[in-house]
């Protein structure tokens, strides 16, 4: 580990402005100084360097240990920076230090740092609860400054400082098991999990297996319809009479009352080349069916003849991607050009331009679709995503930006597999992976009103889709390793409310 972890605060350091009180004043100063550093100075890398910043998160070790272990059974792992902007990353057990880095700060964000620093607000001298504490320690010339904040309750000024600095501790949210689990096969690098509109039915492929169409109630597979081609995305019909699933080669259209083809469409041969459809979807009115070309570009068939259309009605010309709300007169389109818009379908004409020239992911309206949530990268290479993914919420009347929303946080995600609304529209689901945070892959929970992750349904690996069934009281999800997981929903949500709760009431 890079830290010299023997250079503690002594007794007499100033080491808060604030005035602790008596009782929890004690443990705190205590604590203080037994976690935070007496001076800025380091070994990094076998060279004595000045600190600017130290940031800290404390955790307990849930390793056994025999009875007569000397340790104190702490996890702290974090992150340094120097004066001249270097960043590392260590941790620390019981069991061993260890440490990595040589990262460079840019000097934007080191001038954004000195701009967040001198006003992080106090943290009232009181410690948060144990396993949820993060400490923030900076120098300033002639003092030590310290804060220590709950991971689950941090201020937005704390979690900023933590991204300029690129730091791997992220906030603190309820962690939630899989209540059942079926195992439906073997696991591959692609496929598909989705829930028939009436909720009846999952469907279910992983790479070179059958479709397969499971009861959500009994857990009985119903059907196995065998698979001409590795696929990896489907969509049902509004009323549930069709679906279309797209592979590698070509789309099938399948009569979902028989769970016949009947119909297959592919892109055309050019030059020798065929690109493949992906991410087919019906529009609402189940006029339509919607699929990406790798080309790039929008495929528009009518649902009644199978035909292809060159236009939809009402939006603008050039469409690369385009998804409409269900009954309101607005879509998120993005040209050919690069645009991404906010549509108003009546009036034909730009709400909003979202974006200059960025990927343009995943989008789900609300329920009563006043917000519209999207997955937005803002470099994108032949079609695809390039860099950090990042979830934004914006408003359908206006277009005005309500959150960008952080997994646990801290950075972008590495992938968002999936997203969709709570029944109630109070929060919002993504099955992502947190980039940076080992194991961080599941199905995160946003409040919609304040911004914050709330929650995490764990136990997965690569989502391939997700659902709700028993009117929203289950939370369902198919996974890449061949298993499919279910969730009590509703007493999840119980229990993040309460947990909501505790954190507005705390002192």
């Amino acid at each position: 580990m890079c830290l010299i972890w023997g250079a503690r605060v002594s007794a007499a350091e100033d080491i808060s402005t604030a005035r602790p009180q008596q009782g929890a004043a004690a443990e705190y100063k205590q604590w203080v100084r037994e976690h935070a550093l007496l001076a800025p100075v380091a070994n990094m890398f076998g060279n004595e360097v000045r600190l600017k910043l130290l940031i800290a998160a404390v955790e307990r070790d849930e390793q056994k240990r025999p009875d007569d272990f000397p340790g104190r059974g702490e996890v702290v792992f974090g992150t340094q920076v120097t004066i001249d902007g270097q960043s590392s990353s260590f941790s620390h057990s019981d069991f061993g230090s260890k440490g990595a880095g040589g990262n460079s700060i840019s000097p934007d964000a080191l001038k954004r740092l000195n701009e967040l620093l001198p006003k992080l607000p106090e943290d009232g001298s009181r410690l948060p609860p144990t396993g949820r504490r993060m400490m923030i320690q900076w120098f300033d010339t002639d003092r030590s400054v310290v804060r220590i904040y709950d991971r689950a309750n941090a201020p937005d000024a704390a979690w900023e400082v933590l991204r300029q600095v690129g730091s791997g501790i992220g906030s603190w949210v309820p962690p939630f098991q899989p209540t059942a689990r079926i195992e439906a096969g073997k696991g591959g690098y692609c496929g598909f999990f989705a829930v028939s509109p009436d909720a009846k039915q999952l469907a279910f492929v992983t790479s070179g297996s059958p479709i397969q169409l499971w009861d959500p109630k009994t857990h009985e597979l119903l059907k196995e319809i065998p698979a001409s081609q590795p696929f990896s995305s489907i969509s049902f019909s509004p009323d549930g009479t069709k679906a279309v699933a797209c592979g590698s080669i070509e789309c099938v259209l399948f009569n979902t009352s028989t769970w016949k083809p009947s119909l297959t469409f592919a892109e055309p041969w050019i030059d020798g080349r065929r690109y493949s459809l992906s991410c087919p979807r019906f529009t609402a009115d189940g006029r339509y069916l919607l699929a990406q070309s790798g080309k790039p570009a929008l495929r528009i068939f009518d649902a009644r003849t199978w035909v292809h259309a060159d236009q939809i009605p009402d939006a603008p010309e050039d469409l690369l991607q385009y998804a409409p709300a269900p009954t309101i007169k607005r879509a998120l389109v993005k040209l050919k050009k690069g645009e991404i818009l906010l549509w108003n379908l009546e009036k034909r004409q730009e709400v909003a331009q979202l974006d200059t020239d960025g990927y343009l992911g995943l989008v789900t309206f609300s329920p009563d679709q006043s917000m519209v949530a999207a997955v937005i990268a803002d470099k994108q290479l032949a079609g695809q995503p390039q860099g950090e993914l990042h979830i934004r919420l914006w408003k359908t009347d206006t277009g005005e930006l309500v959150h960008g929303i952080w997994p646990f946080e801290r950075s972008g995600c590495e992938s968002v597999d999936g997203l969709m609304w709570s029944p109630d529209g109070q929060y919002l689901l993504a099955a992502s992976k947190a980039r940076g945070i080992f194991g961080a892959r599941g199905i995160s929970v946003w409040n919609v009103k304040t911004g914050r992750h709330r929650g995490q349904f764990t136990g997965t690996s690569n989502i391939t889709g997700m659902g709700f069934i028993a009117d929203g009281g289950q939370l369902v999800a198919g996974c890449s390793d061949g298993n499919i997981h279910f969730w009590d929903f509703a007493d999840a949500m119980k229990q993040i409310r309460v947990f909501e709760q505790s954190l507005t009431s705390a002192p």
